[in-house]
């Protein structure tokens, strides 16, 4: 750390208008390994005030049990992943309907996809499409940057990222559907871990009271692999893109064979909204 910044926390950091990191100044003060680290935390648009996280357990919470479990897991070498498995495994719910393709939503209505991507060790991708009733493409975007983040928290991210455009652009009734059935469940349920999975769920939850009417969907990558596609989009270009009026041709040709086998499938149609 430079000298003279001892006593500084984290919040000197933090730029609030704009909700982000002052990168610039973080590279100043910190060591640039430090800063690749602080960078690939994400922060709340809410400021929610400081809480203690236990790093090391699925919850977040710290139990007389944790030390135990680290060491073992420790030796094991597999910290990172069953904290992964963990959370997955509390977060997941039965599916009511295994939907494999994309389907249209109810006129009236419109279909957010969202997705992430991440491109080489550093880069990620945050996309999402919007498509009406009859699967005509009526808004999509992408975010692209560096300093990627838990693939799960990035998922959230994207979704995020995903909702808050389409409020932006004016949809006020929206289906939002994502291939990741934690990401689709916690908002849902609001029973997220301690983490900052927790933290970024709230933000979706806030941001969903602003629209008129706002379900949740689940879908197989199969069905989502437009948004998948867009998080990827090449030439990789660091910051947002969004279109609006004219989509790039070969987005509206995947979009076309989604309709294709919506037309031919013989799935089961979901029940409702959920």
């Amino acid at each position: 750390m430079k000298v003279g910044w001892e006593d500084a926390t984290m919040v000197d950091f933090i730029d609030f208008d704009l909700g982000v990191w002052q990168e610039g100044l973080l590279r100043d003060v910190f060591l640039r390994a430090d800063v690749e680290v602080i960078l690939k935390i994400p922060l709340s648009r809410l400021w929610p005030p400081d809480q203690f996280v236990w790093h090391y357990s699925s919850s977040g919470e710290f139990s007389v049990q944790s030390p135990n479990h680290l060491i073992r897991s420790s030796r094991e070498g597999s910290i990172r992943g069953d904290r992964h498995m963990a959370a997955q495994s509390k977060l997941q719910a039965p599916e009511p309907v295994l939907r494999h393709l994309w389907r249209p939503p109810q006129a009236g209505l419109w279909k957010l996809n969202f997705d992430a991507g991440r491109m080489g060790e550093e880069g990620f991708g945050h996309a999402f499409i919007i498509r009406d009733a009859v699967g005509d493409v009526v808004g999509l975007g992408v975010m692209q940057g560096n300093h990627s983040s838990d693939p799960l928290v990035e998922e959230v991210m994207a979704c995020l990222f995903a909702m808050s455009r389409a409020w932006e652009i004016g949809f006020g009734s929206i289906i939002v559907e994502g291939d990741n059935l934690v990401v689709v469940n916690c908002p849902q349920s609001g029973d997220c871990p301690n983490t900052y999975l927790d933290i970024l769920a709230k933000e979706i939850l806030a941001l969903s009271l602003s629209f008129l009417f706002v379900s949740w969907s689940h879908v197989r990558q199969e069905g989502n692999r437009v948004a998948h596609f867009i998080a990827h989009y090449q030439p990789w270009v660091w910051g947002e893109r969004l279109w609006l009026d004219d989509s790039p041709e070969d987005i509206v040709d995947l979009t076309a064979i989604d309709w294709c086998k919506f037309t031919e499938s013989d799935e089961i149609p979901p029940v409702g909204i959920f």
